[in-house]
């Protein structure tokens, strides 16, 4: 009886490894479940137009399921024609019509039928026209003394500048406009949602205890004399990937303290429910759109716009867009290192395919080489002096001075240095009006 147990296995599991292999034929079901199985597919009929810009077109199948099951196998009847993997991604090669099939270990088994063909509609003509706009450190001093005003509060995302001369470029030939914000929070566009999801898989092996022992030592023991290993230690020292993606942020432990008084706002990073969503790219990507987005990108796109009459829209923010968004699993926005994955095939259709693989590009600009400039540096200097900052109350000022050598004299650029430097010009310039 155990032989034969043994040898079932090993025959099932055979089956399994050449059905996925494709060595076993397959053969097509109808579009629709088997008697009292329940099991569907969203959908039982799918077209793929091959075009010369698109040609491996790509579509996703999902299952829907009254009673849970524990795997599927996805096969092709023709892969030649229409390929499936194993999460239902199906991508069109060649001419033809295929059935793909999604089978349960229960045997429960829903179809698809799946139509490749070459498209027969010109891609539509984008009719756009490019502009370009070089910004040079002359215009960053021009438009610093506007900042504090346009906003009316301490805002220091540096793209704030590069955003407001692309908005009065815009002005220039449109009174409205549309904005691409949100795409990166919705679909996972951001490359940082992986790396700390993917340190934090490493970290979590570790069992906290030791951890806490572990980050203690390195931040403020007796291995705490190098700031590599502060830096360490504030990480390994994370109680889940989302304190992890807050602590990231700071960089460095003493980054922490240089204001004298901690406030009594609270941020969605410290409040956030840990595990509140089952992916922790999601969670990543839900704390963003919580804070980072309304509180950073759209009052940066707003201010700036409204600054030269120009109105902004959203459209990534639309109700139905961001429920379709958040229906989608986290392989249907990111695979291998490229995000927002629906969004390229789509894309794709309308765009030549060698004009978007192209690297991340952000809105930064090099302020850090801009403040090292006579001008800026001077500005900056004024703004930084330790009697004013000690005066004042509201930083450390040894802090602020350790800053602000450390990039002057060492080369270390800290983005702190910019937030200070925000808040002291905003201070001067509107708080302390009459």
């Amino acid at each position: 009886m155990k032989q034969r147990f043994k040898t079932g296995i090993g025959a099932f599991v055979l089956c399994v490894a050449l059905l996925l292999a494709g060595a076993l034929p397959v053969c097509a079901v109808k579009a629709h479940p088997v008697p009292d199985s329940g099991m569907t597919l969203d959908t039982s009929e799918l077209l793929l137009e091959l075009t010369s810009e698109d040609p491996a077109p790509v579509a996703y199948l999902t299952v829907q399921a009254p009673n849970d099951y524990f795997f599927l196998i996805w096969t092709s009847s023709a892969p030649s024609v229409a390929s499936v993997d194993g999460t239902g991604k199906v991508t069109g090669h060649s001419e033809g019509t295929a059935s793909i099939t999604a089978c349960n270990e229960r045997g429960e088994k829903t179809a698809c039928t799946v139509t490749v063909r070459k498209s027969t509609v010109a891609r539509p003509v984008l009719n756009t026209t490019e502009l370009a706009l070089t910004i040079t450190e002359q215009d960053a001093k021009a438009v610093l003394p506007k900042l504090s005003h346009m906003f009316g509060e301490p805002f220091a995302d540096s793209s704030q500048i590069p955003t407001y001369l692309v908005s009065k470029l815009t002005r220039e030939h449109v009174t409205v406009s549309l904005s691409g914000d949100g795409g990166d929070e919705l679909f996972c566009g951001y490359g940082t949602y992986q790396s700390i999801t993917n340190a934090w898989n490493k970290i979590r092996k570790i069992p906290q205890p030791v951890r806490s022992a572990a980050g203690y030592f390195l931040t403020d023991g007796a291995f705490s004399k190098k700031e590599t290993n502060q830096i360490r230690g504030m990480l390994l020292s994370a109680h889940n990937a989302e304190e992890l993606y807050a602590r990231s942020d700071l960089s460095e432990p003493f980054l922490g303290k240089i204001a004298k008084e901690r406030g009594s706002a609270r941020s969605i990073f410290e409040t956030y429910e840990s595990g509140y969503l089952a992916d922790v790219q999601h969670n990543l990507m839900l704390m963003d759109l919580l804070m980072y987005h309304p509180d950073d990108i759209l009052v940066k796109v707003d201010r700036t716009a409204m600054a030269v009459s120009l109105e902004s829209r959203v459209p990534m923010l639309d109700k139905d867009v961001v429920e379709f968004a958040w229906s989608l699993p986290v392989w249907m926005k990111w695979e291998n290192g490229r995000g927002k994955l629906v969004l390229r095939d789509v894309l794709y259709r309308h765009v030549p395919r060698e004009l978007m693989e192209r690297p991340k590009k952000g809105f930064s600009i090099p302020i850090q080489k801009w403040l090292k400039e006579p001008e800026l540096y001077a500005w900056a200097e004024s703004l930084l002096k330790e009697d004013k900052i000690r005066q004042e109350g509201y930083f450390d000022p040894e802090m602020v001075t350790r800053l602000w050598k450390d990039f002057t004299q060492r080369g270390i650029w800290r983005k702190q240095i910019w937030h200070i430097l925000r808040f002291e010009d905003w201070l001067e310039q509107e708080y302390r009006k009459p």
